[in-house]
């Protein structure tokens, strides 16, 4: 029988505690005391559970129906009831915080660097600002439904379903360390526009493929070219090029190996070196040979930075390859369609995956195959470096035509002060006099070999500039 506000308020306390009850699993506890407690009774694998709510009259007997008829709804949808300690220890946690952990404990040590800066960029940038400071309780359909809606509203469908994958992940997580009790992402399937599924832009054809490697040899800046022609001959992920290190290559085994931390699949990565590579890495010696990277950052030469795929993409835009024609990661697919069309039983298909750092898919022939295939890589390599396509433009020297860089004296002398260890007094104004003083510390020292100053041009002038050791050696 249902209870009322009357009968509510007439209960007395008696000497031992006692319950009265309204109906479908709902009763109020009335404690020696005089204390009353609304709690619920129900089953849970054949076990009797309770429930509690927390004290009359706190919470009215319209409130506590309510309570009762949320909780058998959620448990008709197969949610488990949380008990009062649940829900006070879920209440101390936001999403916030419960993404850190999340982080600490599975991206951290399972992902790749660029992996983990990808998926904070999309959280702190979409996510935290918006349900961060939410209990993770309260975080629900709709409550998703906003933040992933905001960001489809920008144009943005696949960032908007990364986001709610890996929200999805963060709460999966933390209902196994008992912090959550559902994923509110589970019910959003088919709520965002489907994705547009396209493949990186990529040149097809022996005469496109000459001609995009011709237009990188010509290009004037020695690193990003360099990095480019790299990109072609190893087929690297882009972001695993530029931060190639000098203490990755293995000259004496004729290898690069690239550690799991760097790598997208968290594995580590051989790459055998082939005459071409070898030849950029003689090149970029002469540049970066006593620094970490291998393609260090132009814009910060003298900063411990590598080059930013930003960069070789920017190059590709530069030389005349919109983003429907070619993108940086377009190589990876030239290099296995190539490989692939042009096999003729050479290689078998697993050395090609491999050297293309693919996982292997198949759980249980990944688990018995752990071969390298490097012999057939070696020949991969070398082979695909030698395809007349890639070899129609290999540069004649690491610098064509003079390259003109705009420097200031200031920054001459503190880049000469920082890699060399020699202090160049300053040099006031950039006449004929200073403008050799700068080209002789900079040409006994392998730096640029010509300057251009706007307000003096030593070419007009007939200015010769001192030769350096290396004619072909530039920066940009």
């Amino acid at each position: 029988m249902a209870l009322t506000e009357l009968q509510i308020k007439n209960a007395k306390p008696r000497d031992e505690r006692y319950v009265l009850s309204d109906g479908d699993c709902l009763q109020l506890e009335i404690l020696p005391s005089g204390k009353k407690s609304w709690r619920m009774r129900f089953y849970e694998g054949g076990k009797n559970k309770l429930l509690t709510l927390g004290r009359y009259p706190g919470f009215s007997l319209k409130e506590a129906r309510e309570w009762r008829d949320g909780v058998r709804k959620k448990a008709a949808l197969g949610e488990k009831p949380m008990t009062q300690k649940q829900r006070k220890e879920m209440r101390r946690f936001t999403f916030a915080e419960l993404f850190e952990e999340y982080m600490k404990k599975r991206i951290l040590p399972e992902m790749s660097e660029a992996r983990i800066k990808s998926v904070l960029g999309k959280i702190n940038n979409h996510v935290i600002p918006r349900i961060g400071n939410i209990p993770a309780d309260e975080v629900n359909e709709q409550t998703m439904m906003s933040v992933l809606g905001a960001i489809e509203a920008e144009g943005k469908i696949e960032t908007a379903h990364s986001v709610k994958g890996i929200c999805g992940q963060v709460f999966r997580f933390v209902m196994t360390i008992g912090k959550s009790q559902r994923d509110p992402t589970v019910a959003l399937k088919g709520a965002i526009k489907s994705r547009n599924v396209k493949h990186r832009a990529r040149v097809k054809g022996r005469k496109e493929i000459g001609a995009l490697m011709r237009a990188i040899g010509d290009y004037s800046g020695c690193i990003v070219r360099n990095a480019l022609l790299m990109q072609a001959y190893a087929f690297l992920r882009p972001n695993e090029t530029c931060a190639l290190e000098w203490s990755e290559i293995e000259l004496d085994k004729n290898l690069i190996r690239i550690p799991e931390r760097k790598m997208k699949m968290k594995r580590e990565h051989l790459v055998p070196i082939s005459k071409q590579v070898l030849k950029i890495l003689e090149d970029m010696r002469l540049i970066s040979g006593h620094r970490r990277y291998i393609f260090p950052s132009a814009r910060n030469f003298n900063e411990d930075k590598h080059l930013s795929p930003d960069a070789l993409l920017a190059a590709i835009r530069r030389i005349g390859y919109g983003k429907e024609k070619m993108s940086v990661h377009g190589f990876r697919a030239i290099a296995t369609t190539e490989l692939y069309e042009n096999n003729k039983n050479r290689w078998s298909g697993d050395a090609i995956e491999r050297q293309m750092a693919h996982v292997e898919r198949n759980s249980v022939k990944s688990a018995y195959n752990s071969a390298q295939h490097l012999t057939e890589r070696e020949e991969i390599m070398q082979w695909y470096a030698d395809y007349p396509n890639l070899q129609s433009t290999l540069p004649r020297g690491n610098f064509s035509g003079k390259m003109r860089v705009f420097l200031s004296s200031k920054s001459i002398r503190k880049a000469i002060q920082a890699d060399c260890g020699l202090v160049v007094p300053g040099m006031g104004f950039l006449t004929k006099t200073n403008l050799r003083i700068a080209y002789k510390h900079c040409a006994e020292f392998a730096y640029w070999p010509y300057f251009y100053y706007p307000s003096f041009n030593p070419y007009r002038q007939n200015f010769q500039p001192v030769p350096c050791r290396r004619e072909q050696f530039c920066l940009r």
